[in-house]
């Protein structure tokens, strides 16, 4: 198997490995969708310790959308009014529920408790208050657009005061939200009075989460993105005096027992973070030691034989099969497309096709169509005793492109018909199957020369159980610990591993002669215009290895070298190309150069068409700001958003 297509599976494996492990499910795909892209709360703490909050959401709606609810989990004690919803800034309208009034029954299941209520027509709201919970809903009317929802309540007695400090423990966001948040930001405003040193801070939630106190009384929390059923947690203590009008009174000090709660919280969340780098740092290393294990094995058993052929130059064709073959050998078993063009001017340098330049017709006065086209016309010669890839690379030429039968003498197909078929998408599955088809068909065709062997079986049993081993270990990281990164890189490893004993070949003895005899032809072909005249080659000896320069990839160099010593393509009164070869204009190797050029970009793009188809700052207990803690959850507040 060539490097290539490991890379290929490679990706596809990554790619597999990565969306099965870090994806708990995967949901269908609906006609329409909905997007929270930001998400902005600016809060205020009262002197009677309640908070004024107001949650602005930018959301982009995709299909029609004709509702929205946010609810909130209160504590007992606490209560909420001064209500009200914005869209784009206009107020909607309360709705009582009444059903003559109203549109349609909701039934919603929050906090364990069953919702039963009406909502009325777009433009209203309705709140419901249960069991600690406060549940809004308002109709909206959205379909492929982006609106922004204002949501305002002050939460009543917010604020718990202690002996000895006062303390806002309140969840932004709770874990019932089934649809995540593109950025969630909180702004609280404190009372003035405090010094900035006399506020601490926490926030609870993913750990990559920030809080920062910026003042004496500002301090803001950010995450981005805030995932689906995820938790957003602020908790800040202050000075008594700051709310003196406050109601709620714990009776009792609460510093002590807020300081040792987040510093609990905070050592477990850093000793995830430490966990966590080590798990993601250690990943490339893996992958980079596993993989260059495997790729170094690989390449100390391509390095077994070596070739008895020592020369510089080798003057004549090493080999008499065809130029794909070449390629195969060169390339060590990959298909490339100037293997294509090799062939197509190989079958016209042997009598089965022309290569006609011509000036193809406007299709409009302001068309920027090709300047130049060449069209391939089929020879009346049978193509029976052609190769397996040489017959499939005129069937897929003539008769899926060109539409005409290769068997037919004067069937024709144009290098334009051959890149307008990929333009079209429906296209481009039978031209990408053709062109692996035509990859296939030349590893056939090579099997037969022997160049390439493979392990044997010891060493298959022996790389197989390394194989094994690194997969065990990924098996068990993943598993059994916490470092999920580390057990995907050594599965990884595995797979790279199982994929390169496909890839793992090596020139057999013949391959490697002949590949070292071709390396000195190649040079040869750079230097001949330096040889005394008589050591080169006649002008229709060039036509056969030049076709053979173009899977070494030194064909521009031949053909500027042939310039200098055939400045009129022509020698003994032979034209090159003749008979196979038709110029639009004057014979010239700068139009022969331009042909072989406009076609291997061309049949390039035509295959590149076609494959178409187919870090956060550590926590902080003491409460001076910092990156998020996964603990908390005992805040008030949370609840979720969603939409219907």
């Amino acid at each position: 198997m060539s490097s290539g297509k490991i890379c290929k599976k490679l990706v596809v494996i990554i790619f597999t490995v990565i969306l099965c492990l870090s994806i708990g499910r995967i949901t269908s795909v609906h006609a329409r969708s909905v997007d929270m892209e930001y998400v902005s709360v600016v809060a205020k703490i009262n002197s009677d310790g309640s908070m004024d909050v107001m949650e602005y959401y930018d959301v982009r709606f995709d299909g029609q959308w004709n509702g929205m609810s946010r609810w909130i989990n209160l504590f007992h004690h606490m209560e909420i009014s001064n209500i009200a919803v914005y869209e784009n800034g206009e107020p909607l309208t309360y709705h009582s529920g009444d059903p003559a009034t109203s549109i349609e029954e909701i039934t919603s299941v929050q906090n364990n408790q069953e919702f039963r209520y009406w909502v009325g027509p777009v433009g209203t709201f309705v709140a419901i208050e249960r069991g600690g919970s406060v549940l809004l809903d308002w109709s909206i009317n959205a379909n492929n657009t982006k609106k922004t929802y204002a949501f305002q309540y002050r939460v009543h007695d917010a604020v718990t005061v202690h002996d000895d400090v006062a303390e806002l423990y309140y969840q932004f966001m709770g874990v019932d939200s089934p649809r995540p948040f593109g950025s969630f930001v909180v702004q609280l405003e404190l009372p003035e009075g405090a010094n900035q040193d006399e506020i601490l801070a926490w926030g609870h939630g993913p750990l990559y989460g920030e809080v920062d106190i910026l003042s004496g009384n500002e301090v803001r929390w950010h995450v981005s993105p805030l995932p689906a059923e995820t938790m957003f947690e602020g908790r800040v203590v202050f000075p008594t005096f700051l709310v003196p009008e406050a109601n709620y009174l714990s009776k009792g000090p609460g510093l002590a027992r807020i300081l040792e709660e987040e510093k609990a919280w905070v050592d477990e969340s850093n000793r995830e973070r430490r966990q966590a780098r080590v798990d993601l740092y250690g990943f490339p290393l893996v992958l980079v030691v596993g993989v260059g294990f495997f790729f170094a094995k690989r390449f100390q058993f391509s390095r077994y034989h070596k070739a008895e052929f020592v020369g510089d130059y080798y003057r004549e064709l090493p080999g008499t099969y065809i130029p794909a073959v070449l390629g195969q050998l060169w390339n060590k078993n990959k298909h490339k497309p100037e293997m294509i063009m090799a062939t197509i001017m190989d079958l016209g340098r042997r009598g089965y096709l022309v290569i006609q330049e011509f000036a193809p017709e406007k299709k409009g006065i302001f068309s920027r169509g090709r300047k130049t086209d060449y069209r391939l016309i089929r020879q009346n010669k049978p193509i029976e005793d052609l190769s397996f890839y040489e017959q499939k690379l005129l069937r897929f030429l003539f008769w899926d492109i060109g539409q005409m039968d290769e068997h037919q003498p004067n069937a024709q197909v144009t290098l334009g018909q051959i890149e307008e078929f990929t333009k079209k998408k429906s296209n481009r599955h039978t031209f990408h199957s053709n062109y692996e088809g035509l990859s296939y068909a030349i590893e056939q065709t090579t099997q037969k020369d022997d160049f390439f062997e493979t392990l044997s079986k010891k060493e298959k049993i022996i790389h197989f159980g390394l194989v094994a081993f690194f997969a065990g270990i990924g098996v068990i990281l993943i598993k059994w610990s916490a470092f999920h990164f580390l057990g995907i890189a050594f599965i990884l490893v595995s797979a790279v591993g199982a994929l390169t004993i496909k890839g793992m070949t090596r020139y057999s003895k013949k391959g490697l002669e002949d590949y070292v005899r071709w390396k000195a032809f190649r040079k040869f072909l750079q230097d001949f215009s330096a040889m005394d005249q008589h050591q080169i080659p006649s002008l229709v000896i060039w036509e056969q290895y030049l076709v053979y320069a173009i899977p070494l990839g030194v064909a521009k160099e031949v053909i500027k070298q042939l310039q200098m010593v055939f400045p009129n393509m022509e020698q003994d009164g032979r034209q090159f190309g003749y008979g196979w070869y038709m110029s639009a204009g004057m014979m010239n190797f700068e139009g022969f150069n331009r042909m072989m050029e406009d076609s291997e970009k061309s049949i390039a793009r035509s295959v590149k068409e076609s494959y178409k188809v187919a870090q956060s700052k550590d926590s902080d207990s003491s409460g001076g700001g910092g990156g998020f803690s996964g603990g908390g959850g005992g805040g008030a507040g949370g609840g979720g958003v969603d939409f219907r």
